[in-house]
């Protein structure tokens, strides 16, 4: 009896530990997805107030409700990997902050309201108005050491765009590093416009800009985050629904069946003491087997999802 004893009480404490393991476990992964709740959550307000943007911008985006013809922000509409994000941000300059309009009559319009206004300066990008120049000529220039590839094949968006991604893009080197960079531009006299995977650029002509950035906007990156966190957010309450819908019923909360199943257990305990007077030893071993094992189940289901 007294090994009995030992046993049970080893595996109710080994049950305890695994028990607050779990708790450990499901409340860090609570942590985890409200921290993703309140990023995103932050993320979409500064989407929806255009921070980062000029003024000018901004008074453009609060009236784009009212003007369908205005499409959005450059930013907004198109999609690039997290590894390339800053050499495209790079490429496009200022340019990412341009407003894309259906047609040069509502850009037009939207001119003399920020003029009205007093609002300040835009640039505008009619989609019936903008003509890509010739395609990229120096194809030999692709093959070189250290090319990934012209920086609109990096960018994706609907076809739409695709015209004014090339516009925009499509005349612009991506290379890896600086010194490729350089190889390249040297190779081919000084004519090509080439950006590297960390921001540098290198001009048609011979001159570089670079170095560190600071209080970068990171329209880009803050755009892609915020898609991958409602993505997540999503899936994590999808799998939370399905975890309720296949949870046992217990005839009351966790916490409650918990708490019971602890108690059940050493109660189990005491009554091997008293057994062991009575002569009734193999029925209290039978009997507290089959209730540890009932009490095991409930405890190992709440541990995980109370």
């Amino acid at each position: 009896l007294t090994e009995k004893q030992v046993e049970l009480s080893d595996l109710l404490e080994k049950e305890q530990k695994r028990k607050e393991q779990l708790q450990n476990e499901y409340y860090e992964q609570r942590r985890l997805h409200q921290v993703s709740v309140t990023r995103a959550e932050s993320l979409r307000n500064l989407a929806e107030r255009y921070e980062g943007y000029g003024n000018s911008i901004r008074k453009i985006m609060e009236v784009k409700k009212q003007n369908p013809g205005i499409h959005g922000v450059v930013a907004d509409l198109i999609h690039v990997e997290k590894r390339y994000e800053t050499a495209i941000e790079t490429a496009l300059g200022g340019a990412i902050q341009n407003i894309v309009t259906d047609t040069e009559q509502t850009a037009k319009h939207m001119i003399e309201y920020l003029k009205q206004g007093r609002f300040g300066r835009a640039t505008f990008l009619p989609l019936d108005a903008i003509t890509v120049r010739d395609e990229f000529s120096q194809k030999d220039a692709l093959k070189e050491p250290g090319v990934i590839g012209l920086a609109s094949s990096l960018v994706k968006t609907s076809d739409m765009y695709k015209r004014l991604v090339s516009f925009l893009l499509g005349r612009i080197v991506v290379v890896d590093t600086i010194d490729h960079g350089m190889k390249v531009s040297a190779k081919y006299r000084r004519s090509l416009r080439i950006v590297t995977l960390e921001g540098e650029l290198l001009n048609p002509g011979g001159s570089m800009t670079g170095g560190a950035f600071k209080n970068s906007s990171n329209l880009l990156g803050r755009n892609r985050e915020l898609e991958e966190l409602e993505i997540k957010i999503k899936k994590e309450k999808e799998n939370k629904s399905n975890e309720k819908e296949h949870r046992p019923h217990f005839g009351g909360s966790a916490r409650f069946a918990d708490r019971n199943c602890g108690r059940r257990l050493w109660r189990k305990l005491r009554s091997f003491q008293q057994c062991r007077g009575n002569g009734r030893e193999s029925d209290g071993i039978d009997s507290g087997t089959r209730s540890f094992r009932d009490a095991h189940r409930t405890y190992c289901h709440d541990a995980v999802c109370g």
